[in-house]
Order: structure tokens, then sequence, then C-alpha cells
């Protein structure tokens, strides 16, 4: 099996990446002021605080039943970071996948085992859905600090929805925060992100320059948002009557990042906020929330139960990005991250297999 060591010893050398390629889009300057308010209005907190309640969620088996009970959502993301130190270089087989950039990232000892374009900047899609409800989360502490914490989110449909998960909320229906965020999680729901974030911002596209300034500020230098969902938008300068060889993309990606840093940022988050992590690879779960509406949602994502050691993940799907997943696994109580992006729907399943194989041979051994 071929190996990508030139890739990992570029990876290992250092963590902090170089850009590896200009960001075409430009944001608008008449933005920066609205931004500067908006930071000001907005303290990050410089310490970590987590509170649950128990009593919020029943399990069942594969089924979970998330209850209209109140809790407060005050953890924040104090010490996630671009800037950790990796060691010395290890190797696992590198199986054929299909995905143009992937890695494994070992987590216990802080350097990648796997690369491949890892530090080439592509469409993340709704794998940033993680990042929205990090973001929100802390900047909803900082609220919390002050009295206002924003405890419940109402349901607002507008902007564009594809799914399920859209097409099963209702307008003007009320949600405790916790769940609304594993709702948006367990079914990439586009109008819960934008409801999540209208909750506190009433502005999409200002909420995520706070989601820039928040990566950024942490050392992170290929991520960029445009909006909370991950949903591509539409090219000004796309022309349906000019000839294909000729036209500019009809979307414009959202949300793109680097295979690199999305591993490093993801643990960290799995890390400090479990839930953000386990959402997505629940089979099953039932919503009743505070307007009495009970949901019943189906993980559509059935494969991804099929990969051995899974403790984590997030998928994530556009026209413009193929098919992305991530995934947090844990062989011989070694915790890995593997990311996969570029793939198809299907083979980003069958790619996160044969590495998470691999990483558990890998993980045997050591």
């Amino acid at each position: 099996m071929k190996t990508f060591q030139p890739q990992i010893q570029k990876l290992n050398n250092t963590i902090q990446t170089s850009n590896g390629m200009t960001n075409k889009r430009v944001i608008s300057l008449n933005c920066g002021f609205l931004l500067l308010l908006l930071i000001l209005s907005f303290a990050v907190p410089s310490t970590a605080r987590s509170e649950t309640n128990a009593s919020s969620s029943l399990s069942y088996g594969s089924s979970t039943v998330y209850t209209s009970g109140t809790s407060t959502a005050s953890t924040t993301i104090f010490g996630i970071s671009s800037t950790s130190t990796i060691i010395d270089i290890n190797v696992i087989n590198s199986p054929e996948i299909v995905a143009k950039n992937a890695v494994v990232y070992d987590v216990q000892n802080k350097r990648f085992v796997y690369a491949k374009n890892a530090e080439q900047i592509v469409p993340m899609a709704s794998l940033v859905k993680i990042i929205t409800a990090t973001v929100f989360l802390q900047l909803n502490s900082g609220r919390y600090k002050s009295g206002n914490q924003i405890q419940t989110v109402q349901i607002v449909k507008k902007d564009k929805g594809y799914n399920a998960g859209d097409r099963d909320l209702v307008d003007g229906e009320v949600w405790k925060v916790e769940n609304i965020i594993r709702y948006m999680l367990i079914t990439s729901s586009n109008y819960a992100a934008q409801s999540l974030v209208g909750s506190l911002i009433d502005d999409d596209f200002a909420f995520s320059l706070l989601m820039n300034k928040t990566v950024k500020d942490l050392g992170y230098k290929s991520f960029s948002f445009q909006n909370s969902s991950g949903l591509s938008t539409p090219n000004p300068y796309y022309n349906p009557k000019r000839p294909d060889e000729l036209n500019v993309p009809k979307q414009i990606p959202s949300a793109i990042g680097s295979a690199k840093e999305i591993a490093i940022l993801f643990n960290s988050i799995f890390t400090a906020i479990p839930f953000l992590g386990t959402a997505s690879i629940i089979p099953e779960a039932t919503f009743i929330n505070l307007s009495g509406n009970t949901h019943v949602t189906k993980n559509v994502n059935y494969s991804i139960f099929q990969i051995p050691h899974i403790v984590a993940g997030k998928t994530g799907t556009t026209e413009e990005s193929g098919g992305n997943l991530v995934i947090e696994v844990n062989p011989n109580n070694k915790k890995y991250v593997i990311v996969i992006l570029g793939s198809t729907i299907e083979d980003r399943y069958n790619d996160a297999l044969k590495l998470a194989s691999s990483t558990e041979a890998f993980a045997t051994l050591k």
C-alpha cells in the first residue's frame, strides 16, 4: 500500500499552516463597522464553563427522547486553538480512497498519521454547523454572564431549505437551545441553523463574520464562512445563457477550510462540548419542543453506524463540496479524528471505513 510520507512530514513539522490559496471572495468593506459593533456587543468569555441537565433527555436503547424541560447552554470553547505541538512521524497503511482530501489525526500524540491534500482549502458544506453551534454557545454564554442568556429559539422558515429536517419544522414553534442544536446536527437542518443564529443576531451574514473572527483569533488560517448553514450561495456573475466552458460556477461555497485544520478544531470542539459530536451518530431521536409539537427524526446517514469504534461525527454535502465526513474513533482506547472531503455521498463512508480499519491496525500495533 502506498503512503503519503512527504505530506505527513510537511504537516508534522508545524501545526500552523500557510493559507495555501488566496480566498477569492471579498467581503464588502461596509461590513467592517457592523463587525466592530458586534464584537463590542458580544465579548468572548475567557474561562470554560459547562452546565447540563440530565433530566432533559431519556435514553431508550438506540432511540433518545429529548423533552421540553428547562436548562441552560453555557458551554464555551475556551482553549480550542490551532497551536498544538506536533511530534514524531508515523504513517498508517494508506488505502486507495475516492476523497480528494483526507487526514487521520492522532489526538493523543498530536500528529497526523495520514494525509492527502490536507492543506488544500475546499468547501465544507454542513460540516460548518458544528462551528455554528460552537460559536453560538460561546456568544450565548457571554450573554448569560450579564443575565440575558437565550434559552429558547423560535423557528423562522425563510431563505432556503431542502432536506427532511427543514420540511418537518413548523414556522413559529419554540425549542430549547440544546434541542434545536441536536436536531440541526442530526437532520442537518438549515432552518434550524438560521433560526438558532437569528435568536442571537438578526443577520445570518453578520453572525458568519463572528464565526470568522472566532477561528482567526484561535490561530486557524484556512477557514472562511459566509453563512451559518453551509448552503452554497448564488454566484452573481453566473450567466445561464453563457456556454458552460466559458461560464463561472453557478454557486459559491459559503464555508471553506482544510482537512488539516478541520481535524484539529473538531477534535477540540468534540472534547469541550461532547454533545455536538454525538448528536449526529444517534440512530433515532424524538424531540418534544416547548410548543408541544413532537418531531421523530431518523438519522439518514445509516452507513455511519457501520464504522467501528465511532464516538462522534458529522456529515456534509453540496454539489460543490461532494460528500464530506468527519468522525472520531477510539480503537484500542486511542482517539483519532478522520476527515473525508470531496468524496461522494456513498463513497465517503467507504473511504472512512478504509481509513478507520487502517487506523485500528495502527493503534493495535502501537
